[in-house]
């Protein structure tokens, strides 16, 4: 374990939180610090212990040594902070609270029924929002040149994004970006999950009864492990023999990377377990 002088510390989900900066990023009115409403660092933890815990597995399978996992709920809730800690390193300056001031325009707008979120990170991308909204003369403004201008400049900007989004709906102005190229989504509300149809065929929502007969729906915490079909002949093959491109289903999948074919009636099997001793420890 790596020695802290924390170590010894009672820790719970908001004390790695404002340990670790996060408190200081929502948006706010006064310069009191906020939480960020729900178990962020608690979560993270459990998915960096997973991690470790695969990991350490791996290592046994390949050297017949274990390893012990090493977790603290402060470094679950740093690693998260990661631009506001690495711009604090080149600017030597703490970021203003909210979205990072290095591109626009990015972050939440309001459309005609509600709020949407546009995303232009890069010149490509923001060429491209200029054409969607019908003003394409902006992308030779020289107040909008790149991404931190647009920021700097976001008085001047965002009555034209306004504007457009003004006469528009949630779903006419996200359906106009994403076919134009530009990064974009509604703003979801809880109630709002119920009736999403990505959520409904994921199955994200799932039906508990407590022991007192109350029956509620949880969000679904699971990770899916979908079995390849056999790829056909001709198909490109990575390194351990793993097809980069899956005529099967036409996925793609990078060297390197995650590997993950899009889910098919064949290739929806659960994994069998192995056959061997059910007491055996990692």
């Amino acid at each position: 374990m790596k020695p802290s002088p924390y170590t010894d510390h009672p820790a719970l989900d908001i004390v790695g939180q404002a340990l670790s900066g996060l408190m200081y990023r929502p948006e706010r009115q006064d310069d009191r610090p906020t939480y960020l409403g729900f178990s962020m660092t608690d979560l993270q933890g459990g998915i960096l212990a997973a991690q470790g815990a695969l990991l350490a597995l791996y290592q046994r399978e390949r050297t017949g040594r274990g390893k012990k996992v090493d977790i603290s709920l402060y470094d679950a809730s740093l690693v998260q902070n990661e631009i506001s800690v690495a711009m604090y390193s080149a600017l030597h300056q703490p970021l203003p609270p909210g979205v990072p001031a290095v591109t626009a325009p990015f972050g939440p707008f309001r459309a005609s029924d509600g709020h949407i979120v546009i995303a232009v990170l890069g010149e490509h991308i923001w060429r491209r929002f200029c054409e969607v909204i019908g003003k394409p003369d902006l992308v030779d403004d020289p107040r909008f040149t790149d991404g931190i201008a647009r920021r700097q400049h976001s008085a001047a900007l965002d009555p034209h994004v306004d504007a457009w989004l003004a006469t528009r709906t949630r779903a006419q102005a996200v359906d106009q970006l994403r076919e134009g190229g530009v990064p974009a989504s509604v703003v979801n509300d809880v109630a709002d999950l119920f009736d999403c149809p990505h959520v409904a065929a994921r199955e994200m929502l799932m039906t508990v009864q407590d022991p007192c007969g109350v029956r509620c729906r949880w969000s679904a915490t699971r990770s899916r492990c979908r079995t390849c079909p056999s790829p056909r002949p001709g198909c490109r093959r990575g390194s351990g023999n793993i097809p980069t491109r899956c005529c099967a289903t036409g996925c793609t999948s990078m060297r390197g990377r995650s590997r993950r074919c899009a889910p098919t009636a064949s290739s929806d099997q659960k994994t069998e377990p192995k056959q061997g001793n059910s007491n055996e420890k990692s």
